[in-house]
């Protein structure tokens, strides 16, 4: 793990090796396992901490910047705008009035979709 690590390898990377390993490792023959041998958490908790894992953070929005530019061109007057800005515009406001992830609305499938009179039926489909 130590060269792994040495060549660049990310900490989480790491312990993904480790995971591998305890899949298939039955212990060692003093009793002691990758989990609880002590030298190995002390190598662990030093990759840690010399390459600590970076989070990623999303970038800051703000609703109502968002709403103003979708009032305007190149999304309004909607007899004016393109189909490409009509369908962002909607994927949009689906997205927000639903409160779902972003993999969720990925699943609406317009085969899955049913227009009636009183409006507009959108179905998540799974697959």
């Amino acid at each position: 793990m130590s060269e792994k690590f040495d060549s660049g390898l990310k900490f989480k990377t790491i312990m993904n090796y480790k995971s591998a390993i305890l899949a298939i490792h039955r212990g060692f023959a003093n009793g002691a396992t990758l989990n609880n041998d002590g030298h190995l958490a002390l190598l662990l908790d030093g990759m840690f901490n010399t390459r600590p894992t970076q989070r990623v953070s999303v970038p800051p929005w703000n609703l109502d910047t968002v709403l103003d530019y979708l009032k305007s061109r190149p999304s309004e007057p909607m007899r004016d705008s393109t189909l490409k800005y009509v369908t962002l515009k909607t994927a949009f406001l689906v997205t927000l009035a639903s409160g779902r992830r972003c993999s969720e609305v990925h699943a609406l499938s317009a085969s899955s979709t049913v227009f009636s009179r009183t409006g507009v039926t959108l179905i998540l489909r799974p697959d």
